[in-house]
């Protein structure tokens, strides 16, 4: 019975996802958000330290991903501009991208939101070791309240209905 048991329960738990976050994630809910420190496509430095008190949504993309580029307007429309006003940041993270690749692509797109450089993926292996898109959403605490990872339309609206949540919690 042991030898049927044992391989089952192993593949079980290889398969499983965590009950914190998702598949690839290093950043789990409920922990202290790492810190983010980059250039912005705009040449400003970015510190996420500087937000403190504010919630903060983590957008990790690259721009050679047909998900990545199909998410990002909405980012900015059920993000950035809907929640601009009531104190959410979107730093939108450009995955293996220069400063220069990512300015071109912000312009391009006319986004609005801040993204950063992460050319040497220092600050996605901060969060995560796979997979984009991904999104962080940091509580008004500091800690990890949400992740989603692609493009899944559920998990989207449950994002959306998490920063709602955290926009209006005192």
């Amino acid at each position: 019975m042991f030898r049927i048991l044992a391989p089952l329960v192993l593949i079980a738990t290889l398969f499983a996802n965590p009950v914190n976050g998702g598949e690839g994630d290093i950043a789990q809910v409920g922990q202290k958000a790492p810190n983010i420190t980059s250039i912005a496509s705009d040449g400003s430095r970015i510190n996420s330290d500087d937000y403190k008190g504010k919630p903060i949504l983590v957008v990790f993309f690259a721009i050679w991903c047909g998900g990545c580029v199909d998410e990002l307007p909405k980012i900015e429309r059920d993000f950035y501009q809907k929640y601009k006003d009531s104190g959410l940041i979107v730093i939108c993270v450009g995955r293996g991208h220069s400063y220069t690749e990512l300015t071109q692509f912000k312009r391009n797109k006319g986004f609005n939101f801040t993204i950063i450089e992460d050319p040497r993926r220092k600050v996605y292996s901060q969060y995560a070791d796979a997979y984009i898109p991904r999104c962080y959403l940091i509580g008004k605490d500091g800690t990890i309240k949400h992740t989603t990872t692609g493009t899944d339309s559920y998990d989207f609206d449950q994002l959306k209905r998490k920063t709602a949540e955290e926009l209006s919690s005192h």
